[in-house]
């Protein structure tokens, strides 16, 4: 019997078709070639550019379509000249960054291997503290100091004997029954005169140290002499006003001889205040006295010259009156008040002065 082969299982002949073979999933293509593919006609937002990658795409891929779309532009430096730069640093090169001058370059050591000048040296350490400004280094107030110890030293080299004169007669005048009147030449007027002056000089330098204490925040002054110099004007108008009210007040009430005698009393009073100021004012400038001290040898120095106007006067002009009480209006009025209205004054233009944050 002959068998006839079974189709089904029969062995593919040599002849027959090739079934195809099913090849493996293609690998998505690059980032790049997914970004040339489509040609952006506007820019586009990142996200806009991850979304046509395949869902898969690893994070190189990302980067590298990101990167293929934003390129980083170079910078290219203008050659034109910088018109806002400074005329010196135009067509500068580094080699010029550090050329000296010629006298600089020769010297000495010009020819040794280890001199560099071009290589700045800094200073070691720590920068200082400034010194904070005093007036004891203060050359003005220093010289005016100076110029108010030479004139004391002429006053009392040339007027020793009027002081001790008038010292005397200050307080032997009521025992004698002639007249007490003394004659001063014009070179002792002037003298005096000048110690008035320096009297307010002095009390200036003091109300500016008791207002430098007392306003540690400054003032809005660029000069300190700006604020002794007011106080100056203000104490000598403060003397000055005192005068005019005794030139009215005392004619209206005294005879002329007794007016001259208390002009003559209260010009000494007034030098002798002067004097007596200046060793205060040394000690607190240049060996440091406390301001407490100062007030109160101010005080005492006040209340010494006031006690002595107050006797004065009333030798002068109330001794041979019946109403004795009468002194303490006249000299409350005229001696007083107006100390009182000064001491205001100066409070008032510091207040104002002060630097107020």
């Amino acid at each position: 019997m002959i068998q006839q082969p079974d189709s089904l299982h029969a062995a593919p002949s040599s002849h027959s078709e090739s079934v195809p073979v099913m090849e493996p999933m293609a690998e998505p293509k690059a980032a790049a070639e997914v970004i040339e593919a489509a040609p952006e006609e506007a820019p586009r937002h990142p996200y806009e550019v991850l979304r046509e990658l395949p869902e898969g795409a690893t994070q190189v891929q990302q980067d590298s379509a990101i990167q293929s779309v934003y390129q980083p532009r170079k910078r290219i430096d203008s050659l034109a000249i910088d018109t806002m730069a400074k005329p010196e640093k135009q067509g500068k090169t580094k080699e010029d960054a550090f050329s000296l001058p010629l006298y600089y370059k020769e010297n000495y050591f010009s020819n040794d291997s280890l001199l560099h000048p071009e290589i700045a040296a800094g200073r070691p350490g720590m920068a200082g503290v400034p010194v904070p400004y005093t007036v004891a280094r203060d050359d003005v107030i220093t010289g005016l100091f100076l110029c108010s110890l030479v004139l004391l030293c002429l006053a009392f080299s040339s007027l020793r004997r009027f002081f001790v004169r008038q010292t005397k007669n200050f307080f032997t005048e009521h025992l004698s029954t002639l007249t007490s009147e003394v004659t001063e030449t014009a070179t002792e007027v002037r003298f005096q005169l000048l110690l008035v002056v320096l009297a307010c000089l002095l009390w200036a330098v003091s109300a500016f140290f008791y207002a430098q204490e007392t306003v540690p925040e400054g003032f809005i002054l660029r000069s300190t002499y700006t604020l002794i110099w007011i106080f100056f004007g203000c104490i000598l108008a403060y003397f000055l006003l005192k005068a005019l009210l005794y030139m009215i007040v005392n004619p209206t009430f005294f005879d002329a001889d007794s007016n001259r005698k208390w002009e003559k009393t209260l010009l000494f009073l007034t030098a002798a205040e002067g004097v007596l100021m200046f060793p205060m004012v040394l000690l607190q400038t240049y060996f440091g006295l406390s301001l407490h001290a100062a007030i109160i040898y101010s005080i005492v120095v006040v209340a010494v010259i006031k006690i002595l106007t107050f006797y004065k006067a009333f030798v002068i002009f109330f001794r041979k009156r019946a109403f004795h009480l009468q002194i303490i209006l006249y000299l409350c009025a005229l001696e007083i008040v107006p100390l009182l209205f000064l001491w205001g004054f100066l409070r008032m233009i510091v207040e104002n002065l002060r630097i107020k944050f």
